[in-house]
């Protein structure tokens, strides 16, 4: 069983995913066309622990599931623990002056049009 959005057609969460969709999803989308694959935002009740969905099991897609179903697919939707410990370890402090973390594109100015190295803390 599919259910509705609790908004219904209009409301802040609608205009923020088609935002969201708009700006960020289908962006990346275009991106990931070359290699076949896609984005999407997931139901709105989707891993929700408060409000109208706390109490219910809903897939990405917006399906009505039971416990077992969930068991079998939450694996599949959401992040493993060794998903978590594999970004974890990609998370690496970096810091010397102009010096960037492997996982963040250096920016191509510093703040102000300064150089990147700049020494904006002194202590």
């Amino acid at each position: 069983m599919n259910l509705p959005s609790p908004w219904g057609e209009g409301g802040a969460r609608p205009a923020w995913a088609g935002r969201v969709r708009g700006k960020g999803v289908d962006r990346w989308n275009r991106a990931l066309a070359d290699v076949e694959m896609s984005l999407a935002l997931p139901h709105v009740g989707f891993n929700r622990n408060v409000g109208t969905f706390a109490q219910r099991r809903v897939t990405p897609d917006g399906r009505l599931i039971d416990e077992r179903q969930w068991a079998d697919g939450v694996d599949s939707w959401l992040p493993s623990d060794s998903d978590r410990r594999f970004v974890e370890s990609l998370m690496v402090g970096v810091y010397e002056r102009g010096k960037m973390a492997g996982w963040v594109a250096p920016p191509a100015t510093g703040v102000h049009a300064k150089p990147v190295d700049f020494d904006y803390v002194q202590v």
